[in-house]
């Protein structure tokens, strides 16, 4: 792999990463990326959507509204940002998370694994939305004591451990765990 870009990015309130092969790191820094890619026509930026075939992207970025990730086989790490919403598609790979989170995380895997720890700030409503269609998703949620949890699931074919719903008076964290041959472990951070 050789360097095909490394320099700034334009800041938008939402990110997309597509990645089809390849390991993406994103963690909180001025706007920045560091691609390295066998041939320059693996790398295309386009305003908030950055895609790549096969490549190492590291990207610093600030906040976000929304955080996309598509992945297609690789790796994908995300570090300290705080984000409104975040969306995951992952189709066989490994995503690892150490992010705060105010609305919605909804994370689908088709062969694959999640893990890391997700910190949700108190809001009238949140959701935690997991879907494992073969694969492992084992995620530590960071929670404030006064929060409700609502916990549901789906199972097909698998293992789901969440954790207790409970009533809070500061807002609600809606879990949603879907399994069609997996296991989902979700534990609270105490």
């Amino acid at each position: 792999l050789r360097i095909v870009y490394d320099g700034p990015l334009q800041t938008f309130k939402d990110l997309s990463v597509e990645l089809d092969g390849g390991v993406v790191t994103i963690f909180r820094g001025e706007p920045h990326l560091l691609a390295k890619c066998v041939d320059m026509g693996d790398l295309d930026i386009n305003n908030n959507t950055i895609r790549a075939d096969g490549c190492y992207l590291k990207i610093s970025y600030p906040d976000l509204n929304s955080l996309k990730i598509n992945v297609d086989g690789g790796k994908v790490s995300v570090s300290e940002i705080k984000m409104n919403n975040l969306y995951v598609e992952i189709d066989g790979g490994i995503a690892d998370f150490n992010i705060t989170v105010q609305n919605e995380a909804s994370v689908s895997i088709d062969g694959g694994k999640i893990g890391g720890q997700i910190s949700f700030l108190p809001s009238k409503e949140s959701k935690l939305l997991l879907s494992v269609d073969g694969g492992i998703g084992d995620i530590t949620l960071s929670l404030p004591d006064d929060i409700s949890v609502i916990s549901s699931s789906s199972i097909n074919g698998g293992f789901v451990d969440l954790p207790m719903s409970r009533i809070g008076k500061n807002g609600v964290l809606y879990i949603n765990a879907s399994v069609d041959g997996g296991v989902i472990k979700i534990k609270e951070k105490k």
